[in-house]
């Protein structure tokens, strides 16, 4: 039989524990990678063990080697003469010169297209004629800037923008579009409509349009492409249950390029203007304002039980400001335009999303587009805004043509009023 000897202390129990113990077990305990432990508290915060992809603005570094000397070119190997895994070099191979580009050199110094014989000389007529399927597109910058009023930046810049080069990933395809809201949720419709367009698009789009070039048969369904596309846009936006169309909604110009071939899809008073050089400079507009004064748009309005008049002022008793559309008996909802998309209570008085279709071939003769909102539009003219950005597109600053205009359209308006409209634009060399 066992005894215990009574002069022996038992040991401890498993829950009390002296410093010294308790330190030697807290050196054992390893912490899972997947907790982490807030700073000011004693509760664990549990992350993913997936990993989680996160979007981010920056463009890493990489670095492009440039020669002059093809004996400085390292031998391409094939597969029957390529080196064995461990074999070393004798010599180390020659120094070429680098060039580092980084995300400020990007933004900072965009490539710049010279032309290079000056616009005033005609070239030959050999040298102008280019391929059917030639890419037109050579550089481009957008510029977006909220707006502000009494001293004061608007809560929301309201006004987007759309740049997708190689669209479909077909290297003769480009897509740019400006979105310019309006009403207390305008900023949400515009980037709803900005995010979803280009896939609806797509989808849109025949698979005669893959190729470059179009044909005259794939010419004839442009309309009712463009217009499919917009109404099922519209339909995605009443049947979302988080964004108010009741009294907001966007415009959208939409520039579609196809090899040579520019369709320009508008809805609202955003524009799309071509800068020609023939003799002299001269905008080639692609889009129409789409304004409720308009007779084809008023008709339209008054027809299905609205009006179309400018705000009246009930003290001054006058009318105030551009044209808007009402319905009949009410002072709602006041909209400054015919064509948009959301804005269900105008549209039932005639407001509708149907674009307005231009189709436009690039000729050697035209130099570069500009798509913008009304705050480009509503202080300067399709030919000011193009004799601002001829001045750069000889030196082919694309960049330059840029900040300029930003520069000249916010004096403009600090000089016209206390308020400043949110301002978008996209330059596009050619």
């Amino acid at each position: 039989m066992l005894t215990l000897k009574t002069s022996e202390t038992p040991s401890p129990p498993k829950h009390s524990l002296t410093p010294s113990s308790r330190k030697k077990i807290t050196q054992k305990i390893s912490m899972p990678l997947t907790t982490r432990a807030h700073p000011s508290s004693d509760k664990y915060i549990r992350l993913s063990e997936k990993p989680r992809l996160i979007k981010s603005t920056y463009i890493p570094s990489c670095t492009r080697t440039l020669t002059k000397d093809p004996k400085q070119l390292t031998p391409k190997f094939t597969l029957s003469s390529a080196p064995q895994p461990h074999t070393k070099l004798k010599k180390p191979l020659p120094k070429t010169p680098s060039i580092f580009w980084n995300a400020k050199t990007i933004f900072k110094k965009p490539p710049s297209i010279i032309p290079k014989r000056s616009l005033l000389i005609k070239i030959p007529e050999p040298y102008q004629t280019s391929k059917p399927n030639e890419n037109p597109l050579k550089s481009y910058q957008a510029r977006t800037q909220t707006g502000f009023t009494n001293g004061k930046t608007k809560s929301h810049n309201q006004d987007t923008y759309l740049t997708l080069e190689n669209y479909n990933q077909s290297s003769h395809q480009h897509l740019f579009g400006i979105f310019d809201g309006h009403g207390l949720f305008g900023h949400e419709v515009s980037n709803f409509v900005k995010k979803i367009l280009p896939a609806y698009l797509s989808k849109s789009l025949p698979d005669n349009f893959k190729g470059p070039g179009l044909s005259i048969h794939a010419l004839a369904e442009i309309p009712e492409i463009f217009n499919k596309c917009f109404f099922s846009i519209q339909e995605a936006l009443i049947s979302h249950p988080h964004i108010d169309i009741t009294y907001s909604g966007t415009t959208n110009c939409l520039v579609y390029i196809n090899g040579k071939t520019c369709i320009c899809a508008n809805v609202g008073d955003s524009r799309a203007v071509i800068g020609r050089y023939t003799d002299d400079w001269e905008p080639i507009e692609l889009s129409q304002d789409h304004k409720p004064e308009k007779t084809e748009e008023k008709c339209r309005i008054e027809k299905l039980g609205g009006r179309v008049e400018p705000f009246f002022d009930p003290l001054t008793r006058k009318y105030v400001g551009p044209f808007r559309v009402w319905i009949k008996n009410q002072q709602l909802p006041g909209l400054a335009m015919s064509r948009s998309f959301g804005d269900v209570l105008a549209a039932s008085v005639g407001v509708i999303c149907q674009p307005e279709v231009f189709i436009h071939t690039f000729t050697k003769d035209d130099k570069f587009f500009i798509i913008a909102s009304d705050g480009v539009w509503g202080v300067l003219d399709s030919i000011g805004c193009v004799k601002i950005i001829s001045g750069f597109y000889e030196e082919g600053n694309v960049q330059g043509a840029a900040d300029t205009l930003m520069g000249k359209v916010l004096d403009i308006w600090n000089k016209k009023d206390n308020s400043v409209d949110d301002i978008t634009f996209i330059i596009v060399f050619l």
